[in-house]
């Protein structure tokens, strides 16, 4: 499917986004699955009405706990992590690399910079993600958030939108499921999204131990780190 093609309005983003630019406020944008600047609903709610935007990946332990991680998507993530830095970079922004928990790392950072609005694309559909995001969002009220957006892009079209369509029962037919889709695809027209020239920068005199720079592998998983393959 084209990447570059993504619902045009997002519900959830114009009705958050729409108190926060009052005032210029500080935002922590949460990199997850989407580690791109083009095409980006959530660096674009990010950077609307934004004093600071802080771009953060976290590095959760269980993404190599969980065994089924081996060292070429071990690559694969360090090396499209040094890419979304140096693609913010040139907009004069930077990637800031947690390591930690996220339910833990990043309401501790909203507190250190000060952040008022939370921002992530919609990814999760692995209870281990649902149960992450619902405690991340949790934290991050208690931490002092008063907006959180959740914006579409990993998809091209709200799963939720399309559950409803089905009414929460099984689609046993792709005709049935093709009329679905339309239908959300009606509602929000998929479109691409602009991807802003500049970034408010962040303010990293108080980096709150987060890493300057993407990790390697070996600071990822030692033990992987001289696994050799003949693909790629």
């Amino acid at each position: 499917v084209g990447e570059g093609l993504r619902p045009a309005a997002d519900r959830r983003h114009s009705m958050a986004v729409g108190k926060a630019t009052v005032a210029a406020v500080n935002v922590l944008l949460w990199y997850r699955k989407g580690l791109r600047v083009h095409d980006s609903p959530a660096l674009v709610a990010a950077c609307d009405g934004a004093a600071h935007v802080y771009p953060v990946f976290c590095l959760d332990p269980w993404f190599v706990s969980s065994g089924s991680v081996g060292p070429l998507r071990l690559r694969f993530l360090c090396e499209a992590l040094n890419d979304l830095d140096r693609s913010l970079k040139a907009r004069g922004s930077r990637l800031l690399v947690l390591r930690g928990k996220p339910e833990e790392e990043i309401p501790r950072a909203i507190r250190k910079w000060g952040v008022e609005r939370l921002v992530f694309e919609s990814d999760g559909v692995e209870p281990y993600a649902l149960a992450r995001d619902v405690a991340v969002c949790e934290g991050a009220r208690k931490a002092g958030v008063t907006h959180i957006v959740e914006t579409q892009g990993h998809t091209l079209c709200d799963l939720d939108e399309l559950l409803r369509e089905c009414k929460g029962q099984p689609v046993t037919s792709y005709s049935v499921f093709q009329k679905h889709f339309a239908s959300v695809v009606r509602r929000a027209p998929i479109a691409p999204v602009a991807t802003p020239e500049r970034i408010p920068s962040s303010a990293t005199d108080s980096n709150c131990g987060a890493s300057l720079s993407p990790p390697t592998v070996e600071e990822v998983a030692p033990d992987l780190a001289g696994t050799t393959s003949l693909f790629p």
